[in-house]
């Protein structure tokens, strides 16, 4: 590789035009949430990581015409761009081997720094053009922690390399829980992120479903009805077979967990820790326990009082040469200030003695009995209890700071204490409790129903409705309000609807119509009975009919809003009463849709939609009273909707431009998606009306008028596309952008001919 200068100054002069440099050092360090945002972020690190293993500098400048250029392409990550933007940032020769490493790591900063919109935009250019491979990530998660400082090298992880490296694809890495399988692999995956290029995954198993936990956790497009089929398909075909998929604590046989089989047919790695002994067609790599050499070695790790071999050998003997048990006694006598004598003469007392116990379900019950004598319950305040219990409820996994008040951790004492005595570890303001220390707590600890209804609803309050949520924090709140639901399962509280009502509102969101089902009946169910909220009850009712309205259930969504119509009625609330009369209106215009083709249903469901609609429009005038708001404007939308459907062209029009004149007005309160649907209805409108002309003059500028709010719809479309909103289709609309162009070209040609013949003529 031959280096021509090491540093450019900024982009190439053809580049720069005169006008403002887009300075993006204020940039660099911030992901963003737009395309151009995370697209600078993103070069800029996999740029700093590209100049630190080929030893060059560079100054991260680009022009702004540079930029919109970039954003303007069909792929703004192919690799034909990506090679251009090397090229013209870092000016050096390159060869096939360092292009390949550029491409590959903008591929790892987008799935290590979770450049979700960017990768998102991408995925939707894809799709456009799919003879044209996008550079985005099809695999990769979440980094697991490293192991703690004190982690001691096993010569188990040689075996588990060796296998991945020879011609097994499937380990089953195998051992008593808390022996180190995890933390093994853990070590594992570090190294080979540092050391080889290859793509990695960490999944952490839940105990309910491996294809759930993999779609939620693996940075994989998770949208589309097909995605299971496409996932197997990935997994099995398309997936790099370099890459290695961990996926920890799978604690369930192949027959409990199906989609295990179906992994065996994988084209990459499988590595997975369990406490199974066995799975068919994976080889077994067993975590067995320390020597005494290394048992005495951890155990100094964390006690620091006095060293006495005798002693230490005959603790460590009763713990049974168990990593987790030596930690937690370690911990435990360091922060007690035992001395070895004292520590060993409370485990005989206790009777704790896990030598020669070989059965691993022995074991493990004994395990957490023995554990259970260890750990000083009595010492323990109600509040540092609650704590705990909370904890332990909550999925097996790193717990982030933003629980940490509904926690009960606000008191940093709490967690010094609780740390130092072993029930969990901190590191960067994040909280993990073991698995076995989890059974262990809810075994030995009972605090009253009202702890819990605290933390669910602080978690309830972190996923209530937004336009746009952040998904992985949504998704990581979700798991926890599912956890705690779980251990409520038999209570009926006012909370526990309220955050029923909150989930299913969130898969909603997500496209998950079956769970969202469920949770929004579980609400329901609960206000039936108890009659906690008659608002809540409603706007539930409300939601099940939205629910099966996008689920194609026509009949239960009529019912579900009619329920919900009569609750609002009762309670006199007029805004969602007219909310209400609209939905309803949408419903029957799409049982219309359904059956057009039959007059009679026409006839019935079209007049219904006018009818409700009528009333939803009227009633909002009412409470507006010539105000502006965005529901008058959706009110009046939906109306030139239901009158397009009724071929009521020019009704239709004038309804849209009311639409059209609120949404001008409140541009800084509305969606801008919401003004593009009100272009896309003007133009569509102005074509039906063009092409029910007769006069060629009339019809040429209808057309061009459809042409004017089409081309208005297209450019708000690709503006929200360029923001992170992948939501809005704007394929099509290009596609009848050209069709209407050469309809009116057509049009055009034909009256010059028109006028040659009658020229012709007269001559």
């Amino acid at each position: 590789m031959n280096f021509t200068l090491p540093i450019l100054q900024s982009i190439l002069a053809n580049h720069i035009d005169g006008a403002v440099i887009y300075k993006i050092k204020d940039k660099l360090h911030s992901k963003g949430n737009t395309v151009a945002e995370q697209m600078i972020y993103c070069i800029h690190q996999a740029l700093a990581r590209f100049s630190q293993i080929y030893g060059f500098e560079y100054n991260m400048t680009i022009s702004k015409r540079f930029l919109e250029e970039l954003l303007c392409k069909d792929q703004i990550l192919s690799e034909d761009v990506l090679l251009g933007i090397l090229k013209e940032i870092v000016d050096l020769e390159f060869g096939k081997d360092e292009l390949n490493e550029w491409f590959r790591l903008v591929e790892l900063t987008i799935a290590e720094e979770q450049l979700d919109v960017l990768r998102d935009y991408i995925l939707l250019q894809n799709t456009k053009n799919r003879q044209i491979r996008a550079v985005y990530p099809q695999i990769l998660t979440a980094k697991p922690p490293l192991p703690p400082e004190e982690y001691l090298d096993r010569a188990e992880s040689e075996m588990i390399l060796e296998s991945l490296n020879v011609s097994k694809k499937l380990v089953l890495v195998n051992g008593i829980g808390g022996i180190g399988k995890s933390t093994v692999c853990r070590r594992i995956f570090h190294e080979i992120s540092e050391t080889e290029n290859r793509p990695l995954a960490w999944i952490v198993y839940n105990d309910k479903d491996l294809l759930d936990d993999m779609k939620k956790q693996l940075f994989y497009p998770k949208d589309g009805k097909d995605w299971e089929k496409r996932f197997t398909q990935f997994i099995e075909q398309d997936i790099d077979e370099r890459a290695i998929i961990f996926i920890d604590n799978v604690n369930v046989t192949e027959e409990e967990e199906t989609y295990l089989s179906k992994l065996s047919n994988a084209k990459c790695s499988i590595v997975c820790t369990s406490r199974i002994e066995k799975f068919l067609h994976y080889e077994i790599v067993p975590i067995p326990y320390f020597d005494d050499e290394k048992c005495i070695e951890l155990f100094y790790k964390y006690y620091k009082l006095e060293y006495d071999e005798k002693r230490i050998q005959n603790i460590i003997t009763r713990a049974g040469r168990h990593t987790l048990v030596i930690e937690i006694l370690g911990k435990i006598g360091n922060a007690e200030n035992y001395s070895l004598e004292e520590l060993e003469n409370k485990l005989i007392q206790e009777g704790f003695d896990l030598e020669g116990i070989a059965s691993v379900e022995n074991k493990e019950d004994t395990l957490v009995g023995h554990l259970s004598r260890t750990f000083n319950f009595k010492k323990l305040t109600d509040i540092q209890k609650e704590i705990l219990y909370c904890m332990a409820i909550l999925p097996v996994q790193w717990i982030p700071a933003d629980l940490k008040n509904w926690l009960g951790l606000s008191n940093s004492y709490n967690i010094v204490y609780l740390v130092k005595h072993a029930w969990f570890e901190q590191r960067e303001k994040k909280y993990y409790m073991h698995p076995v220390v989890k059974e262990v707590v809810k075994r030995g600890i009972q605090i009253p129903k009202d702890a819990v209804l605290r933390l669910l609803k602080g978690i309830g309050d972190e996923i209530v409705y937004k336009d746009n949520p952040d998904v992985d924090k949504a998704k990581l709140f979700l798991s926890f309000a599912e956890a705690i639901l779980d251990v409520l399962s038999d209570e009926k509280d006012l909370v526990i609807s309220e955050v029923s009502y909150h989930i299913a509102v969130l898969y909603s969101q997500f496209g998950d119509y079956d769970q969202a089902k469920k949770y929004i009946r579980h609400c329901i169910n609960i206000e039936e009975d108890g009659h906690h909220s008659e608002s809540l009850l409603a706007e539930a009712y409300e939601h099940q009919g939205y629910i099966f309205y996008y689920n194609y259930e026509d009949a239960q969504a009529e019912q579900s809003y009619l329920k919900s119509y009569q609750v609002w009625k009762k309670l006199k609330n007029q805004k969602h009463i007219a909310a209400l009369e609209g939905n309803l209106a949408l419903l029957y215009q799409g049982m219309w849709t359904e059956d057009k083709d039959s007059a009679n249903k026409k006839n019935i469901y079209l007049l219904k939609a006018r009818k409700f609609q009528y009333k939803s429009m009227q009633r909002f005038e009412h409470i507006f009273k010539g105000k502006l708001h965005s529901n008058m404007a959706s009110a009046y939308n939906n109306m030139a909707v239901i009158s397009y459907s009724l071929k009521e062209y020019e009704t239709a029009v004038s309804y849209y431009r009311k639409a059209e004149t609120i949404r001008i007005r409140l541009a800084d309160k509305i969606s801008p998606g919401d003004m593009s649907v009100t272009y896309k209805g003007l133009c569509d409108s102005f074509y039906e009306m063009a092409c029910e002309c007769k006069n060629s003059r009339q019809k040429i500028l209808r057309y061009k008028l459809a042409l004017t709010y089409l081309n208005n719809a297209i450019k708000i479309r690709e503006e929200e596309i360029k923001k992170g909103n992948q939501k809005w289709e704007v394929r099509q609309l290009q596609e009848m952008y050209v069709k209407i162009e050469r309809e009116i070209l057509s049009l055009m040609e034909e009256d010059k001919g028109q006028a040659r013949g009658i020229f012709e003529k007269n001559e």
